[in-house]
């Protein structure tokens, strides 16, 4: 895809998850005025009153976690922004944990990261990076559904090392990336019994 594609889906991109957030906030609004009504009244006298105290709490969890996939959607149109950039990899690991975490629940697969080195960056493309970090990752979370896939960052010697640590893996870790698009990131994916390693070497 060529850059003017890119930067016009990432504007697409945007503008959705801006209006998926005002669609939030107004739900979000309506669910913390039942539950406002509901703490002033009697709730004895109330038909169905556990049912609309339920309806309130839950209209607070889905909006908050709607409220979480539109920030990250958001994050992920601004990678588009520019093709080569600064790159902090333990921001880029954790938004791509938030993008694969459907894929994740799908799996029956716990996600979960740790050790990630602070204020590690790289140069490289922003868009082109994540997609190789979330590549990895779902690949890891097929070859472990049920599992535990960890994921941990460390300096590397010219770049950033991440790994995928794999708990009850019943498959080989394939993960969908040509040979270009590594080449192209300076990129090496490797894996052993129960570590699948990502190097980022641009």
């Amino acid at each position: 895809m060529h850059q003017k594609e890119t930067a016009l889906l990432g504007r697409i991109v945007a503008e959705t998850a801006h209006d998926l957030n005002n669609v939030l906030a107004v739900t979000r609004d309506a669910g913390g005025l039942l539950q406002d009504i509901l703490s002033k009244i009697n709730l004895e006298n109330l038909p169905h009153a556990d049912k609309l105290t339920r309806i309130g709490e839950s209209i607070d969890r889905q909006t908050q976690r709607g409220a979480e996939a539109a920030k990250a959607l958001n994050r992920f149109a601004h990678l588009t922004d520019a093709p080569l950039a600064k790159i902090d990899i333990a921001t880029m690991v954790l938004l791509a944990l938030t993008l694969t975490k459907r894929h994740a629940a799908q799996r029956q697969t716990v996600i979960s990261s740790t050790s990630l080195v602070n204020k590690q960056t790289i140069s490289g493309p922003p868009m082109q990076t994540l997609l190789t970090i979330s590549a990895c990752l779902r690949a890891c979370i097929d070859a472990c559904p049920n599992g535990n896939v960890e994921i941990s960052t460390k300096k590397a010697r010219h770049g950033a090392e991440i790994r995928f640590s794999l708990q009850k893996r019943e498959a080989d870790v394939v993960a969908d990336l040509s040979p270009e698009s590594l080449h192209e990131l300076g990129a090496h994916f490797s894996q052993t019994d129960n570590l699948a390693v990502l190097l980022l070497n641009p």
